[in-house]
């Protein structure tokens, strides 16, 4: 199971949400490349950045920040964040940017979905928020009305093979993952499914493993010393 470091960019500070709330935020008076660094040395094989400007106004605020830690870090970097259009996609990638998450626009401009899966496969993973296995949209404030399983099984017919998860009641939360939503999904879909929000402990990461989980994202629980990446990778 891979380990994902993330941190959340706003006006080029790591912060954090309390389930996807821009009023419930914690920041962290903390370097992001510095932090980024530590987690590079410590063992992460990718890093998970979330562009908070971009998602709430398509304001590019981080954009410096990102550009350095491209140049920096020898590891990839997976990017979302205000991504909603192929050319936006398109342009993080020639940025250098290794994987890039499409959320909303998943669901609203299918056409540009498409071409953009036709051309860049495993490079596109589609963010999937999820209140009670229905998928929300437009930073989790609108429902698109369609299960997680049923747009799971959909992507998988245009050709997507990653699906990255967010249990909205769990972002933010340290109060663990849902595990019964990815075991459903991973034998429903069978996609490779990146499990995001709630982990608080390594007992988390050991119920994951025993489901096949592939990867998993990490932000609030490193953040705030739960355990360190090294404890992590180990486990």
């Amino acid at each position: 199971m891979k380990i994902i470091p993330a941190m959340d960019l706003k006006e080029g500070k790591i912060v954090r949400l309390i389930q996807g709330d821009f009023n419930r935020k914690t920041a962290y008076q903390i370097d992001p490349l510095k932090t980024a660094l530590r987690y590079q040395e410590e063992g992460a094989k990718m890093l998970h950045i979330v562009d908070l400007d971009g998602a709430k106004t398509g304001d590019r605020l981080n954009r410096n920040v990102i550009k350095e830690m491209l140049n920096v870090l020898a590891i990839p970097i997976q990017l979302g964040g205000g991504i909603r259009s192929y050319k936006d996609a398109k342009a993080l990638l020639d940025l250098g940017v290794d994987r890039v998450i499409i959320g909303t626009m998943a669901l609203e401009n299918i056409e540009d979905l498409k071409r953009l899966i036709n051309e860049f496969s495993r490079r596109i993973i589609v963010a999937l928020d999820v209140k009670d296995e229905i998928v929300m949209v437009r930073g989790w404030q609108s429902s698109s009305k369609q299960t997680i399983y049923n747009f799971g099984l959909f992507l998988k017919t245009l050709g997507g093979e990653t699906i990255l998860v967010t249990d909205i009641a769990k972002d933010g939360m340290l109060s663990g993952p849902n595990i019964a939503l990815y075991r459903k999904l991973l034998e429903y879909t069978k996609l490779d499914v990146i499990a995001s929000g709630g982990v608080s402990s390594l007992d988390d990461l050991r119920q994951l493993k025993t489901i096949d989980i592939q990867s998993v994202v990490i932000g609030k629980a490193l953040l705030e010393n739960r355990f360190t990446l090294k404890e992590a990778l180990q486990c």
